[in-house]
């Protein structure tokens, strides 16, 4: 872990969020979740097969910036034993969020429950995806397809 962070604070030596800015690299290695009911819900929604009680993760690289409000992710690979996505853009603590998920369709093939998941770096080719683009609409997380994948598009 490698952070720096700079922001002004007041006379209570609270941060003004506004002055903050700074970065972060992490490194999450052995990463697990259990009993995670949103996770579970998914999992019985969406690849009944997989164990979604238990989630194990290969080792989660990030680089982030911090900009007032914002957290702005650089490309990361989350890959785990029941899914496997790329994410970027800005995550906001106000209201404007702008994430893109790009979740490869390799993810259909079946995987055995003692699926070892690995990584293939963030900048690998992985081949069709399925790009969703979340973004804060009206105080709520929004969820919608990129099918042309504006948010690529936008960033060049």
């Amino acid at each position: 872990l490698h952070t720096q962070i700079d922001a002004k604070v007041d006379e209570q030596f609270k941060p003004i969020m506004a002055t903050l800015k700074g970065e972060t690299t992490f490194s999450i290695k052995n990463g697990r979740l259990d009993s995670i009911d949103a996770l579970e819900k998914i999992g019985d929604f969406l690849f009944k097969k997989r164990d979604f009680h238990r989630v194990q993760f290969a080792e989660i690289k990030g680089n982030v910036g911090f900009a007032g409000n914002s957290i702005n992710i650089r490309r990361m690979e989350v890959q785990s034993n029941v899914l496997s996505l790329f994410i970027e853009g800005r995550y906001s603590l106000v209201d404007s969020t702008d994430l893109s998920v790009q979740i490869p369709l390799s993810n259909l093939k079946k995987r055995d429950k003692d699926f070892k998941p690995e990584n293939v770096g963030s900048d690998a080719k992985v081949g069709a995806s399925v790009f969703l683009r979340l973004h804060a609409k009206d105080g709520k997380m929004a969820i919608g397809y990129d099918l042309l994948k504006k948010f690529k598009k936008k960033k060049k």
